[in-house]
């Protein structure tokens, strides 16, 4: 039925003419947000191949596929909901979200197994699902869901070239897995959700012996998103690889590379060819060793991203090229702003293990007895190779704060040892070092806002100042109130990056004998601790620090040569000025305090002499604060007044 490589599933080439019924297939609406309305919810043929008339398409081209000169069918959610009238619902609209279903006539297929449905497409995604299903019975039942565009993220599309002959970025096969040919094969397409749309052409069912390597999520990475260039090590790479098709692949090899961002450089090449000669079809290999061991050390800081690659012999063949490929990327990180994580109107943070974040929140589970309060701990873990000369000088974490609202918050730092080699914390195996405390506005709302804690040494009661060779878990930790009765329980909230660690703890402890870990996690502070987390380390908490130089002498107050000053002052609007005329250039650190102490952000400048510096006060609220310039003569502070 559609041996003609040239035919399109509606009408004969070249014809312009709008089909009757697509030719034998038939479009069903599911359902709408107006359930009286849900019939609207069709796919229709597009003459011009395109999504147009709905208030978002623009100037987008039509879909780039070979025959769309025939026209396309397209399912428009953007259409159907605005008419291009935003807001304005009129006569025979249907509003977002919509389903709706593009069935084909019935095909015999009989004889051919693990189908493969090739077309052209171009998606647009807000907050839809797209996906194929398949019918051996005339369509009386039908298969579960072959999703597609699953890595098309909201406000994005596929690609959809200029020129039309050049087609193979919207060409999509999709492999029915499981599928059994028949004469009473049917096949249907599914739009479920809320805008933009989907244009679908040149629909052809193939029968191939199919190629599928993969990556699969499991791949090593850097311990750190962003580690301090004193803090890097050598580390190793690895990997899990599939073959998802239904015939082997020959001479399968893994691919890494490391590239410096600024110029592309090469930085880091290695291949393993661990695999047998034939790589069986429907057959996984896990935690495949690259040979070479990376020096991060010798990289300058500075940006870099990586990638792991499978490829063989038949690659060209591969059904999904796309996932033979993942990438990731890492900083080597300074104290300057331009190499480190800066969280306007709070500070910065150079040694991290993540960059975005999500909030996530633990609920009255089992993780809680009825009648314990929930209290928590929660963390990562760092390490400090080279710590000469090097500070603590804060923590950053953002937390879910409304969940501790009128509390206080702690960040403790600990020294940890895990004598027994479990993977455990026991209480008795870790030492607090340093620790910082807030207090959690009694009308806090926010789920999540940012926190900056000032560590201060135990002992000293100075800037925290860690040892060489040590490992260290940095924490928030929330004590609740004991259950009342009926019990009353705060929910434990935190935010948490998304970051792939699971096979960088597991290179790291297996093959180089030094774990790394991510998540810590615990309840209270005499209770064992442990290095895991939900989804397998999938999240990584969002717990910062910020490491500096060692130069400052706070015993000592800066000579009159040295001035700072502000200006306006009182300030007004988002930025204040500093103008520094110092006696000589220096190293220093810019920390600012509110007059009750509240540490509100730090910067590291390099050679501060005679210069300006803008302040960013956007989220300080009126009243006075604190400049001071640590140096290693001392230290300059200045007061200044936030006026709004």
């Amino acid at each position: 039925q559609f041996a003609d490589t040239t035919q399109i599933f509606w009408s004969r080439p070249g014809s312009l003419t709008p089909p009757t019924g697509f030719k034998g297939w038939v479009t069903k609406g599911i359902s709408s947000a107006d359930p009286a309305k849900k019939d609207s919810a069709r796919w229709v043929w597009s003459r011009s191949a395109s999504a147009a008339g709905g208030a978002y398409f623009g100037a987008r081209r039509p879909i780039g596929s070979p025959s769309r000169a025939n026209g396309a069918a397209v399912f428009n959610s953007d259409f159907l909901d605005t008419r291009g009238i935003v807001g304005n619902f009129g006569a025979g609209e249907s509003p977002s979200s919509h389903k709706g279903e593009l069935i084909s006539p019935v095909m015999n297929t009989a004889g051919v197994k693990d189908i493969v449905i090739q077309f052209n497409q171009y998606y647009r995604q807000y907050q839809s699902a797209t996906y194929i299903q398949y019918s051996v019975d005339s369509g009386v039942t039908w298969s579960s869901n072959f999703s597609l565009n699953t890595a098309i993220t909201a406000n994005n599309e596929t690609p959809n070239p200029v020129i039309s002959t050049n087609t193979d970025s919207t060409l999509t096969r999709v492999a029915l897995i499981g599928s059994v040919g028949t004469n009473k094969f049917m096949v249907k397409f599914v739009f479920d959700g809320d805008f933009y749309f989907w244009c679908v052409d040149d629909v052809k069912v193939l029968d191939f012996k199919f190629y599928d390597l993969k990556m699969s999520n499991f791949y090593a990475i850097p311990p750190s998103l962003y580690t301090p260039k004193e803090q890097t090590e050598p580390i190793r790479f690895l990997a899990d690889v599939t073959n998802a098709g239904i015939v082997a692949m020959n001479n399968v090899r893994l691919i890494v590379k490391i590239w410096r961002a600024s110029d592309l450089a090469l930085m880091h090449a290695d291949t393993t060819k661990d695999y047998p000669v034939s790589f069986k079809a429907d057959t996984t290999y896990e935690n495949r060793l690259l040979p070479k061991t990376f020096n991060m050390s010798a990289l300058n800081p500075g940006f870099y991203f990586g990638s792991y690659r499978v490829a063989g012999d038949s690659s060209a063949l591969d059904i999904t090229p796309a996932n033979d490929t993942v990438r990731f990327n890492f900083v080597v990180s300074d104290p300057t702003p331009a190499l480190s994580v800066v969280v306007t109107g709070v500070g910065q943070s150079n040694f991290t293990k993540e960059n975005g974040s999500v909030v996530i929140n633990r609920v009255g589970d089992a993780y809680w007895t009825a009648t314990e309060p929930r209290s928590w701990r929660i963390g990562n873990f760092y390490r400090f190779n080279n710590a000469k000369n090097k500070s603590v000088t804060t923590l950053i974490a953002r937390l879910n704060a409304s969940a501790a609202a009128g509390r206080s918050l702690a960040a403790t730092m600990y020294e940890w040892k895990d004598a027994n080699n479990d993977d455990i914390i026991q209480a008795t195996e870790r030492t607090l070092v340093a620790v910082a405390d807030t207090t959690v506005p009694a009308a806090q709302a926010n789920a999540g806002a940012w926190f900056i804690f000032n560590l201060k040494d135990l002992t000293t009661n100075s800037i925290f100042k860690p040892k060489d060779s040590t490992n260290y878990i940095a924490m928030v930790e929330f004590d609740a109130p004991a259950p009342a009765t009926p019990p009353v329980y705060l929910t434990a909230g935190f935010s948490q990056g998304l970051y792939p660690y699971s096979a960088m703890r597991f290179v790291t402890d297996s093959f180089m004998r030094k774990p790394r870990y991510t998540m810590i996690m615990g309840k209270t502070t005499d209770s064992d601790w442990s290095t895991g987390g939900f989804s397998d380390d999938t999240y990584t908490p969002v717990v910062r620090l910020n490491v500096v130089p060692t130069t400052v002498n706070t015993k000592d107050i800066l000579s009159d040569d040295n001035k700072v000053d502000i200006f306006p002052n009182p300030a007004k609007g988002d930025f204040a000025t500093l103008q520094f005329n110092m006696a000589k250039p220096y190293d220093c650190a810019l920390r600012v305090f509110s007059v009750e102490g509240r540490f509100m952000a730090e910067q590291v400048i390099e050679q501060l002499h005679k210069q300006s510096v803008k302040l960013d006060i956007s989220d300080y609220p009126s009243g006075s604060y604190f400049i001071q310039v640590l140096t290693s003569d001392g230290i300059l502070t200045k007061k200044f007044v936030v006026a709004k």
